[in-house]
């Protein structure tokens, strides 16, 4: 049997993200970066919510969000969970780093 993976994921640029469902022990099963336009339509009612609470993201209509995404260089994260946390990070980038069991 092979000991568990442990990996660190790092965003940076952000500025936006929702998560549903955050409690300890979550798992984490896949990071994906998703087009813009696939992104918009999942999560506009959401990326709306945002801009009402104060993101400076453009999120009126698929194509300014398109563009805004495009001028200031993000990207769209969505979190695959196997337990727990759900969400999407909108981000300039994403580090993963391989820790041991400590954290390390």
């Amino acid at each position: 049997m092979n000991p568990p993976q442990y990996y660190l994921v790092r965003f940076s640029g952000v500025a936006a993200h929702h998560f549903t469902g955050t409690c300890r022990g979550n798992i984490v099963l896949d990071v994906e970066t998703y087009p813009p336009e696939q992104f918009y339509g999942y999560f506009n009612k959401e990326l709306i919510e945002h801009a009402i609470h104060g993101s400076d993201i453009k999120t009126g209509t698929m194509q300014e969000f398109i563009e805004e995404i495009n001028e200031k260089g993000l990207k769209a994260f969505v979190l695959s969970p196997s337990y727990g946390m759900t969400g999407w990070i909108v981000a300039c980038g994403m580090d993963v780093l391989e820790m041991d069991a400590k954290g390390k």
